[in-house]
C-alpha cells in the first residue's frame, strides 16, 4: 500500500498520473515503473548495476527518492521523452526571435524559463523599422469561430479566404513561426503594414492533446498573443527594444501557454543592477495585474557589493529598493552571478524560475530529490547507510537522464558538454522535527558535516558514472530545489523550507477545461469549502481549504504534545537569521549549484535595516533569496491564520503545509 501524505494522492492522480492503454489511469506503482524503465533505456544495459532496476523501483515506492516532476510525467512514455524541468533563454547574436520561439517552445512543452532582460544583452540588435497591424482570420466552421467573433479577436478587415495569409499549423512549432514571423516583420522594411495569421488549423478549445496530456486552449489565446505583441512592438518603432519590452514580450507568450488552463507557465526575469530600467524592474510587480506570470530578481555582483560598502549611490539606492520591494510584495530577489559562476567553465546567463540552478544560456536543468525525512527510523535514529545508497542511485537517474531529448540544437550542445545534474533535499524540516531537533538547530548540529559527505558521495558517483559512460562529469551536481508538488506525495516539508504555519488556509488550483479537475472542484464545493474563480489565469479555479500542519501529529505521536510544542518550528517562530542561517548552511556544505529559499515573515516585526544587515551578513554565501511578507497578495497559495480562526470554519483539515507554487504564484512545472 502506498503511503501517501494527506493530500499526497490527490496532487498525484491529479498532477503525475497518466491514463494507461486500457482507458485506466496509473497508480503509483505503475508509475514508478514506467519512469525507471523509460530512464534505465536511456542507455545500454551495460552500464545499469546488477540490482540497480529494483533497488530504484523500491526506494521510488517508498518515497526515499523522488525524480523532478518532469520525470514523473515524461519517462517511459512512448516517443520523445522531454524529461527537463526548466531552461534559460539566451539572445543569438543575430536572431532575436530565437529568445522568443525558444521562450514558447519550452513553456508550452510545461518548462519553466528563465531570462536576463539586462539591456546590454539587446543592445546590439537594430531598430525596429516598420509599424504592423495584427489580423486573425478564421474558417466560420470552426468550433470557437464565433467566441472568438463575440471577443472581438478576429479581423474585421479580411476572411480566412484571402490568400495572403500566413497559415498557422496546428503544432508547438507552428505557433512558434507565426510568432517568428511577427517579430521579424519589424526589422525589415515592407510596403504591407498589416500581418494577416489563419488559425483556421488551430485545434479547438477543449480537445483532447493525446501526446502532452491535458487539452487544448484553442487558436483564440495565440491570437490575442499575437495582438500583444504587435502592440508592444509598435510602441518602439524607430528605437530599440529594450529588456522590459522583451520580458512584457515574454508574459504575453506565458499568459498564452497559461490559457490551456492545465499549465502554469514558470518564468524567472532577471536584470544587473547597474541597468538603466533597473528601478522600473524593481517596481515592475507592484501592480499584481503586471508580469504575474514571472518571479523577477536583481542580479547582483562582487561589484555590486563593494560599491555598497564604498557607500555609491546608485547601489545604495538599488539595495534599498530590493528590501523596499520584499517587504512589500515579496519581490525583488536577488540572485548573484559572482558567486554562481565560481566552478562554472563558461558565464552563467540566468536561474531557472525557482533559482536553485544558475545556467548558461539555452541550458536545462535536470533534478531529483532525497527525502531525508524518510530516513529518520522511529526512535530518531537516521539511517545512513541506505541514505548513502538513495543518493548515489539518484545521482546515476540524472546522469542518464542527461540523454532525453531535447528539440533544440543549442540546448543539446550545452547539454552534451555540461551534464549538468541537480540532486536535491526534501524534508529536511521533518527530518530535523522527527528526529526531535528544532529547526533552528540544525546548523549547530552534526548535521553540516553529514551534508559535506553526502556531496562527496554525489560527486565522487558522478565522476565515476560519467568515465564508465564516456562522457563529460557533469560541471555541478547538487541543489536544493522548492519541490513543492513532489514533497505532498509523502506529505513532508517542502526542499529545506520550515513548514509554513501551524494553521493555515491552503489554496488549490483546478483547472476549469479538464473534466476531471473542475468535477474535483465541485466535489469541495459541495462539501462546504470556498471555491471562486482564479485572479490571474484563466479556464481556474481556487479551493480554500483552512488547514493544521500534519507534521506537529507526528511529532505529538514520537514526543508527546509538551515536547512537540518546543520541537516543531513554524515560519512564524522564526526569525529571518534563523531561515538565512539554515540556508547558507546548506549553501556551504551540500550545493555546488544553489539553494533556492523563500523566508516567509512577519513584516510587523522587521525592518528595512535589519534585512539589510543580513543580507551583508551572509553575502558571501547566499547565491539567491527570496523573501516573502505573508498575506501580501489575494489568493497566495498559503496563508497562515491563528488556531481561533481555524477552530471557527465549519470545514477544516489536517494535511501538510507545502506549497505547489513558489511563494509568487509563478510556479511550478509539471
Amino acid at each position: 500500500m502506498t503511503n501517501f501524505g494527506p493530500t499526497g494522492e490527490l496532487i498525484y492522480k491529479r498532477t503525475y498520473a497518466r491514463t494507461m492503454p486500457n482507458g485506466n489511469k496509473e497508480d503509483w506503482e505503475d508509475t514508478v515503473k514506467r519512469v525507471v524503465e523509460g530512464n534505465l533505456n536511456l542507455v545500454d544495459s551495460r552500464y545499469i548495476d546488477p540490482g540497480e532496476r529494483e533497488a530504484l523501483i523500491r526506494m521510488m515506492l517508498d518515497f526515499k527518492i523522488i525524480p523532478a516532476g518532469r520525470h514523473l510525467w515524461m519517462s517511459g512514455i512512448p516517443g520523445r521523452q522531454h524529461l527537463f524541468n526548466c531552461h534559460v533563454s539566451g539572445w543569438d547574436e543575430e536572431d532575436i526571435t530565437k529568445h522568443f520561439t525558444f521562450t514558447l517552445l519550452r513553456l508550452a512543452e510545461g518548462g519553466g524559463v528563465g531570462a536576463n532582460y539586462s539591456n546590454e544583452r539587446l543592445q546590439n540588435y537594430s531598430s525596429l523599422v516598420n509599424s504592423h497591424e495584427v489580423h486573425i482570420v478564421c474558417d466560420p466552421g470552426h468550433p470557437d469561430y464565433e467566441e472568438m467573433k463575440a471577443n472581438g479577436v478576429l479581423s474585421e478587415t479580411y476572411d480566412s479566404s484571402w490568400p495572403g495569409s500566413v497559415e498557422v499549423e496546428d503544432t508547438r512549432e507552428g505557433w512558434a513561426d507565426a510568432l517568428a514571423d511577427l517579430i521579424n516583420a519589424y526589422y525589415r522594411a515592407t510596403r504591407n503594414r498589416n500581418r494577416v495569421f489563419d488559425v483556421s488549423r488551430v485545434r479547438w478549445k477543449g480537445a483532447r492533446l493525446k501526446s502532452s496530456g491535458g487539452h487544448a486552449s484553442g487558436p483564440e489565446p495565440l491570437g490575442i498573443m499575437l495582438q500583444e505583441v504587435s502592440k508592444i512592438l509598435n510602441s518602439r518603432v524607430g528605437s530599440y527594444l529594450t529588456g522590459l519590452d522583451a520580458m512584457a514580450i515574454d508574459h504575453a507568450i506565458a499568459k498564452c501557454v497559461i490559457a490551456g488552463g492545465n499549465r502554469r507557465s514558470a518564468r524567472m526575469s532577471i536584470m544587473h543592477w547597474e541597468d538603466p530600467e533597473i528601478f522600473s524592474f524593481i517596481s515592475s510587480k507592484v501592480d499584481p495585474e503586471m508580469h504575474w506570470s514571472t518571479n523577477i530578481s536583481v542580479e547582483i555582483d562582487d561589484d555590486f557589493w563593494a560599491a555598497v560598502d564604498d557607500e555609491d549611490t546608485h547601489a545604495t539606492d538599488v539595495l534599498y529598493e530590493i528590501v523596499n520591494g520584499m517587504l512589500a510584495n515579496g519581490e525583488p530577489g536577488f540572485w548573484n552571478s559572482s558567486l554562481s559562476n565560481v566552478g562554472e567553465p563558461n558565464p552563467i546567463e540566468a536561474t531557472n524560475p525557482c533559482g536553485e540552478i544558475p545556467l548558461e544560456s539555452w541550458e536545462n536543468c535536470n533534478l531529483g530529490h532525497v527525502n531525508m525525512a524518510a530516513f529518520v527510523e522511529k526512535e530518531g535514529f537516521f539511517y545512513e547507510e541506505e541514505v548513502y545508497k538513495a543518493h548515489k542511485l539518484i545521482t546515476r537517474f540524472l546522469i542518464r537522464a542527461t540523454y532525453g531529448d531535447v528539440n533544440d540544437s543549442y540546448q543539446r550542445e550545452v547539454l552534451d558538454k555540461n551534464r549538468r545534474i541537480g540532486v536535491g533535499h526534501l524534508g529536511v524540516a521533518s527530518m530535523a522535527a522527527m528526529g526531535g531537533e528544532p529547526y533552528s538547530a540544525l546548523p549547530e548540529t552534526k548535521f553540516p558535516r553529514t551534508l559535506k559527505r553526502l556531496q562527496n558521495a554525489v560527486n565522487d558517483e558522478a565522476a565515476r558514472y560519467a568515465h564508465q559512460l564516456r562522457i563529460p562529469a557533469p560541471v555541478k551536481t547538487t541543489t536544493v530545489a522548492p519541490t513543492g508538488t513532489v514533497a505532498k506525495m509523502p506529505g513532508v516539508s517542502e526542499g529545506i523550507h520550515p513548514i509554513f504555519s501551524k494553521y493555515f488556509i491552503r489554496r488549490i488550483r483546478f483547472s476549469m477545461i479538464d473534466p476531471d479537475e473542475f468535477n474535483a472542484a465541485m466535489e469541495y464545493a459541495e462539501a462546504g469549502y470556498t471555491v471562486e474563480p482564479c485572479q490571474y489565469a484563466a479556464n481556474t479555479l481556487v479551493v480554500e481549504i483552512p488547514t493544521k500542519d500534519s507534521l506537529m501529529e507526528e511529532v505529538e505521536r514520537r514526543f508527546g504534545a509538551e515536547e512537540a510544542e518546543k520541537i516543531v518550528e513554524g515560519a512564524g517562530d522564526l526569525t529571518l537569521r534563523d531561515m538565512m542561517s539554515v540556508q547558507a548552511m546548506y549553501q556551504d556544505n551540500w550545493a555546488n549549484n544553489a539553494v533556492s529559499y523563500t523566508a516567509n515573515i512577519d513584516t510587523n516585526e522587521i525592518t528595512q535595516a535589519d534585512v539589510t544587515s543580513l543580507m551583508k551578513l551572509y553575502r558571501r554565501s547566499l547565491k539567491g533569496l527570496t523573501i516573502f511578507p505573508n498575506k501580501s497578495r489575494p489568493q497566495s497559495p498559503y496563508e497562515e491564520i491563528t488556531k481561533e480562526e481555524y477552530d471557527a470554519h465549519h470545514v477544516h483539515d489536517i494535511s501538510d503545509g507545502i506549497d505547489e507554487n513558489c511563494a509568487s504564484g509563478a510556479c511550478p512545472v509539471k
